[in-house]
């Protein structure tokens, strides 16, 4: 038993304590970088979460005013098309117009000759 009493001295007390302090050290600081790790990643989590709600509220938005504008689109086109025959019904209407004082005229001249 000498020999195991020699071999256990200060310096190897103190080689283990510093061992066993380093190795505290590391575990320690392990821990608090997963920790770090973690609120890192939940706030980044939350970040995402609160990007993806204003990201579809926008979309939403969006969305909402495209059907406004297909609608406003529809209705510009139907009034486009009602504006169109109006604009051909009084064109058509002129021509008759013209047709008829263009008769008036020849009858008014004498030139007259009825259709055979």
């Amino acid at each position: 038993m000498s020999t195991m009493e020699k071999q256990f001295t200060r310096g190897n007390l103190v080689s283990i304590v510093a061992t066993l302090l380093t190795g505290g050290v590391i575990l320690t600081s392990g821990i608090t970088f997963l920790n770090k790790t973690d609120a890192k990643a939940n706030a980044n989590t939350q970040a995402i979460t609160r990007f993806d709600d204003r990201l579809d509220r926008v979309i939403n938005r969006v969305e909402g005013n495209m059907s406004s504008m297909q609608t406003s689109i529809t209705s510009l086109q139907v009034a486009s098309a009602r504006t169109i025959a109006q604009y051909d019904s009084l064109s058509a209407s002129l021509n008759e117009v013209k047709t008829s004082l263009r008769e008036i005229s020849t009858l008014l001249r004498g030139d007259y000759e009825p259709a055979k």
